[in-house]
């Protein structure tokens, strides 16, 4: 693969994103390898609304390497009526990591530029997409989220922490967080050794964090930032459904998903179910419905199982007690032969590390 693409104009790409998710494991590693392709080309992320927001993606996506602008929500609309980016310079080429791909194909059509995308269950976005890398044709862009030096900083003893993550919505966190904060009194009273460290992820608020810290055993470290640097310590992860499910098994790191149902209330849907969802009574009726609904279905959440099409990872789904997670956590420590198979499993699924790479030459391709 050639390391550059010549060029007339200086490159300014813009990049859709919208919620934790994306940003950590799609816009990261896409920004990255365009960078590394052209140095001095502009990089601009737009977020769009999105009801999975956090209120911390504008602080968050400037911290990442290679980012040179973003802009909130609003100011994407802006640019959608208006045309106008408050910029000397003329975005050459828009890639679609996240969101309603609407807006990609509106602001290509308004700036008169090419627009591509990934997705993880359409193998097209549509028209007003030049190209669709896909999950099912091309692989799956998180995989080149876990970078050399990410890896690097694993250690060559084996690892022993139990990590926890807490979940990067502030609602969920809110409601989830004394459930992990309970469950770790109880397994510290047993085993006062357990070495465990629990992340919080940066999208949760000092503020937040500060209230609820309170209720949490004073003898556990709070981890606030990056998850990579503590799952490269990791033996086991517990955690909520989402992307981190993904990092952990890209870093062969075992997982035990956690789906408390316990607040139906806290429930968040895509499309039209989401919309009615926020709709006072007949919005906690359809929410109360669908948890109905999810203890009687057998259907996978972790990523890793969604992957294999298959349970490889335990995930405790339904009303989660303190006393119960932590047993299943400590049980799920424990059993070395079911977590080597956890290991063995994850070798089972393809990974193309070149996505990112691909993606970035592709779209630079399309600027001239």
């Amino acid at each position: 693969m050639s390391n550059s693409i010549p060029i007339t104009n200086k490159p300014y790409l813009l990049v859709q994103s919208n919620s934790p998710g994306e940003l950590s494991h799609w816009v990261c590693p896409l920004v990255r390898a365009f960078k590394a392709l052209v140095p001095d080309s502009m990089v601009h992320v737009i977020l769009t609304p999105c009801q999975y927001a956090s209120g911390k993606e504008r602080d968050f996506a400037l911290e990442i390497p290679g980012v040179d602008r973003v802009s909130e929500p609003k100011e994407t609309l802006r640019f959608l009526r208006t045309g106008d980016l408050g910029s000397s310079h003329t975005p050459t080429g828009l890639m679609c990591l996240g969101g309603d791909p609407m807006y990609s194909r509106l602001l290509g059509a308004r700036f008169g530029i090419p627009v591509m995308g990934y997705s993880e269950h359409q193998e097209s976005l549509g028209k007003g997409f030049s190209k669709t890398f896909s999950l099912a044709n091309n692989g799956d862009l998180m995989a080149c989220a876990i970078s050399d030096q990410q890896k690097e900083g694993m250690s060559s003893n084996p690892p022993v922490n139990c990590v926890l993550f807490t979940g990067s919505r502030p609602a969920h966190f809110k409601a989830y967080f004394p459930i992990v904060a309970d469950a770790l009194g109880i397994i510290l009273k047993v085993r006062p050794d357990f070495p465990v460290q629990v992340s919080v992820s940066p999208f949760i608020s000092e503020s937040l964090l500060a209230e609820m810290s309170s209720k949490f055993p004073v003898n556990i470290p709070l981890q606030q930032g990056q998850s990579s640097a503590l799952l490269a310590k990791a033996k086991v992860l517990v955690t909520l459904p989402g992307t981190n499910t993904a990092e952990a098994m890209y870093m062969g790191v075992p997982v035990l998903t956690v789906i408390p149902l316990n607040r139906p209330d806290l429930l968040i849907f895509d499309g039209l179910l989401g919309i009615l969802g926020r709709i006072p009574l007949l919005g906690t009726l359809i929410k109360r419905l669908t948890v109905a609904i999810l203890r009687r279905q057998d259907r996978c959440y972790s990523i890793p199982n969604r992957r294999l099409n298959h349970r490889l990872c335990p995930e405790l789904l339904g009303d989660i007690t303190p006393a119960y997670l932590a047993d299943q956590i400590l049980q799920f420590y424990d059993d070395e032969a079911g977590l080597d198979a956890i290991r063995s499993g994850y070798h089972a699924l393809p990974v193309n590390k070149d996505l990112a790479c691909q993606m970035a030459q592709a779209i630079l391709g399309a600027m001239n």
